[in-house]
Formats: structure tokens, sequence, C-alpha cells
């Protein structure tokens, strides 16, 4: 159970560093801007998924 929310906190904390690091990019080109927010999407999706994977085996544990 610890495991779980250490993941969900590790998980959050990715997403809240991802939006400061995008907000920052943005200053420095909006090309790198762009490339980022592609990444970012990615990474809101896997961090979705992963979240659905830990609720999966919380429930069944």
């Amino acid at each position: 159970m610890g495991c779980w929310r250490l993941a969900i906190a590790f998980s959050f904390g990715l997403s809240t560093f991802n939006s400061g690091l995008s907000a920052f990019s943005f200053l420095l080109s909006p090309f790198s801007y762009l490339q980022l927010t592609t990444y970012n999407l990615q990474l809101i999706t896997y961090n979705f998924q992963l979240k659905r994977c830990l609720q999966l085996y919380y429930y069944l544990f």
C-alpha cells in the first residue's frame, strides 16, 4: 500500500515538474515548446495508464 501511494506521489510530482518545464521551454523557443508538448502528452498518457494499473493492483491485493 505504501508503494502504491509513493507511485501516485511520484507521478503527481512528475506532472507538476513537467508543467513548469514546458512553461520555461516556451520562453526559450516556441518550436522546442511544441516538441515538449508532444512529449508531455505522451507522458500524461503513460501516467494515466500507470495510475490505472496501480488502482487495479490496489483493488486486487
